[in-house]
C-alpha cells in the first residue's frame, strides 16, 4: 500500500513539474467604455512583461457583441513623482485598447486595482474600469470562455486543455491525499 502511494505521489510530482510551463500564465477579466462611449469586455492572458494578449469584445447597448479582436500588450515598470507602478500598454494605438496602470501603494481596500485610460498625457483621463478582477484557470468554464473565443480557436482549445490538466492534478491530490 505504501509503495502504491509512493508511485502515485512520484507520477504527480513529475505530472506537475512537466506541465509547470503551461501554467505560467495569469488570466484577469475587465469591463470598461471606450472613448466613443461604448461597452467594452477584455478578457486578459499575461505571461510576462512581453506576453500579453487582451481579446477586447465591443458591445451595443442590448449586449450583442458588435466587434471582437486580439490586442498585444507590452508591460513597464516604473516611478513617476515617487510613485511606482506597472502600466500595461498596447503595442499599437486601437479604439478599444486602454492603457492599464497599477499605482503600488494607490490600495482600494486589500486589492491592487488598476486605473485605465486612453491618453497617458491627460491626468484627467485615469479612471476606475467598470470591473476588473482574476480570473482562475479551475473556475473557466466553458460558458465563460465562448464569451470572448470562438470553440475552434486555438487559444480555448489551449486553455481548456490547461483546465483539464488542472482537474486531473486536483483529483490526483484528492486521491492521494486519502492513501495517506
Amino acid at each position: 500500500m505504501k509503495r502504491n502511494g509512493f508511485l502515485l505521489l512520484l507520477s504527480f510530482c513529475a505530472l506537475f513539474a512537466f506541465s509547470l510551463p503551461s501554467f505560467a500564465q495569469s488570466y484577469y477579466e475587465l469591463s470598461y467604455k471606450n472613448q466613443a462611449g461604448k461597452q467594452c469586455y477584455g478578457f486578459m492572458i499575461y505571461e510576462d512583461d512581453e506576453n500579453i494578449t487582451m481579446r477586447v469584445v465591443e458591445a451595443d447597448a442590448k449586449n450583442n457583441v458588435t466587434a471582437s479582436e486580439d490586442i498585444k500588450y507590452e508591460g513597464e515598470q516604473g516611478t513617476e513623482d515617487g510613485q511606482q507602478y506597472t502600466a500595461l500598454a498596447p503595442k499599437k494605438s486601437h479604439a478599444n485598447a486602454p492603457y492599464i496602470v497599477f499605482f503600488w501603494g494607490k490600495q482600494k481596500g486589500e486589492e491592487l486595482l488598476p486605473m485605465i485610460c486612453f491618453d497617458l498625457n491627460k491626468e484627467d483621463d485615469f479612471k476606475d474600469p467598470d470591473s476588473f478582477a482574476e480570473v482562475g484557470l479551475a473556475d473557466i468554464t466553458t460558458e465563460y470562455l465562448q464569451q470572448f473565443y470562438d470553440t475552434q480557436e486555438k487559444t480555448y482549445k489551449s486553455i481548456m486543455a490547461a483546465k483539464k490538466v488542472v482537474q486531473k492534478q486536483r483529483s490526483i491530490i484528492l486521491v492521494s491525499g486519502k492513501l495517506f
